[in-house]
This record gives C-alpha cells, structure tokens and sequence, in this order.
C-alpha cells in the first residue's frame, strides 16, 4: 500500500482495520487505505505508531515512542 512501509501491528473495530506504521497510523474501510490525519493533541502522539489495542468500549488506543493516546470508536 502507498506510503505503508512496515506494519507493525494491526487492530480491527468495526469493520476498520487499523495499521500502526513507522509513518503513521493508517485504516481501511471498504477497500480503501487511508492515513489518520491528526497526530499529537487530536490523535497519536506521534507519527511511529508501534502497537494498538481495543478495549471494551470500542475505542483505540495507540502506542507510540512519546505514550499512549486514545481514539474514540469514530477515530478521532
């Protein structure tokens, strides 16, 4: 996939796949790969994404080197 260099971990909420990249966070949603637009206050803390988990409210969490940062069940 364009700009996709390494995936480094992947989590499913709803029918998005998320991709956690050395270039960022990526989601597919009915076939079409897109990069998360907002890093730091309105998404992850940084552009390496390396590990993402779901809890039980549906939310995403993202690792990154600078922390962790969560994302509500509409990404944002």
């Amino acid at each position: 996939a364009a700009g996709v260099e390494q995936i480094l971990d992947l989590a499913t909420t709803g029918d998005t796949l998320w991709l956690a990249t050395a270039k960022g966070l990526f989601m597919t949603k009915s076939g079409t790969l897109t990069r998360h637009e907002s890093y730091g206050i309105d998404g992850p803390l940084a552009t390496r994404v390396t590990a993402l988990a779901v809890d039980g409210r549906g939310a995403l969490w993202t690792g990154t080197p600078a922390g962790l940062a969560v994302l509500d069940k509409a990404g944002a």
